[in-house]
């Protein structure tokens, strides 16, 4: 879960105030471009069909956010259980861009509108705390942090708890919504993030993904 046990925000990974001016902060530096690499260095080029073929047939037997479906698998840690849990979302719907990062899980975001969903799940080192206490975890990194609202609910058989918060990021405001719940060991916090202005453009998004979430999954944590 972010902020418990070291584990970073979505927005310290994608920062949603770049996802705001248009730009995708999660893009990572291939090296050197062609211009500057000697012909006889270059990569050959290979069509979108290939590469598309490559990446599914080493996705599809593989951990984590495989395909960007609704299913998360939790990834190995050589041979020790993992740290993370093997769950199910729902899908946003359209508009909605799939982030990729290793320190994330399951995110999506909206550029046009500096909207972002995220998943997390943590099944050890969080120190199993209180929801409440869980939720003023996920407060690092963040300025002028003020609870709106919240209240219990169920989720995955369990209580949960879902909060409105409105905080600062280098000085701009975002609202956001908080579900976090606990089972089996595991500790899970599913949030929407985004301004103020647009943030009931995309609230029932997130309520697709969290009326989708589901855990365990296949019997596995």
């Amino acid at each position: 879960m972010a902020g418990v046990g070291g584990v970073a925000l979505v927005h310290s990974a994608v920062d949603v105030k770049a996802l705001s001016n248009g730009r995708r902060p999660w893009s990572r530096s291939g090296g050197p471009s062609d211009d500057r690499v000697p012909p006889n260095r270059r990569r050959p080029r290979v069509g979108l069909a290939t590469l598309t073929a490559v990446l599914v047939a080493l996705t599809t037997a593989c951990a984590g956010w495989v395909g960007h479906g609704t299913v998360y698998r939790a990834r190995p840690r050589g041979g020790k259980e993992p740290r993370e849990a093997t769950y199910r979302v729902g899908l946003p719907g359209p508009g909605w861009r799939p982030v990729s990062d290793p320190d994330l899980q399951v995110a999506w975001v909206r550029p046009d509108t500096g909207a972002a969903i995220r998943v997390f799940s943590e099944c050890s080192g969080h120190g199993d705390p209180r929801l409440d206490q869980a939720l003023d975890h996920l407060r690092v990194g963040w300025t002028n942090w003020r609870v709106l609202d919240t209240k219990k609910t169920r989720l995955v058989d369990r209580e949960a708890l879902v909060a409105h918060v409105e905080a600062e990021l280098d000085g701009v405001t975002f609202r956001h919504e908080f579900w976090i719940v606990k089972k089996n060991g595991c500790l899970f916090d599913l949030s929407y993030s985004a301004p103020p202005a647009t943030f009931d453009r995309h609230v029932a998004d997130f309520h697709r993904v969290v009326e989708g979430f589901a855990f365990p999954v296949e019997g596995r944590t």
